[in-house]
């Protein structure tokens, strides 16, 4: 009976063997590739999306102008800080947030100002400002989140202990291993 008990708690660890070959990381270790690639596929999937869902001949502005327009204007705005959100950078997120924003109002504005004066300087002045305001906005946090991920790990120091059930096949035998996670 002792020997069916081990052999089923050492088939149970063996079939869970991709779990625990890991290095133990406590739940708290922030990626900064992942901050990364969040930040960029966040901004560049909806962006993406809605220039392919945007129609070839337009009738008017209807819904899946909306819904392109929403993807599109969602993507820029929320999309590069994300990677600062799942790091804990809350502060870099609205900041960044906000400058694309304003950077999207002023363009919007500047639209509504020159609608009847396409040859207007100052308004091709403005609106160009708002664009690098809001290219140079997305890529810094796109660049930076990596960063972020980074501080947070440092900030927190040690991030956890962990208990990993294991089979010692030198002894035949079922044990723990404990590990601190710095």
């Amino acid at each position: 009976m002792r020997n069916a008990i081990g052999t089923t708690i050492a088939c149970g660890v063996i079939l869970c063997g991709s779990m625990m070959a890991q290095p133990p990381t406590g739940p708290s270790l922030k990626s900064p590739q992942a901050a990364t690639n969040l930040s960029l596929f966040g901004t560049l999937a909806p962006v993406g999306l809605g220039i392919m869902m945007t129609p070839n001949q337009s009738y008017g502005f209807g819904l899946r102008e909306a819904t392109c327009l929403t993807a599109i204007v969602g993507g820029i705005v929320v999309g590069p800080g994300l990677g600062h959100a799942y790091a804990g950078n809350y502060g870099r997120l609205w900041v960044g947030m906000g400058l694309r924003l304003l950077a999207v109002g002023g363009a919007m504005t500047v639209m509504a100002l020159t609608w009847n004066d396409s040859d207007s300087e100052t308004g091709a002045a403005a609106g160009f400002a708002s664009l690098v305001l809001l290219g140079g906005s997305a890529i810094a946090d796109i660049a930076a989140a990596g960063r972020s991920a980074r501080n947070y790990n440092e900030k927190h120091g040690l991030t956890g202990f962990t208990i990993t059930p294991t089979y010692f096949a030198e002894h035949d035998a079922c044990g723990l291993t404990f590990a601190l996670n710095f």
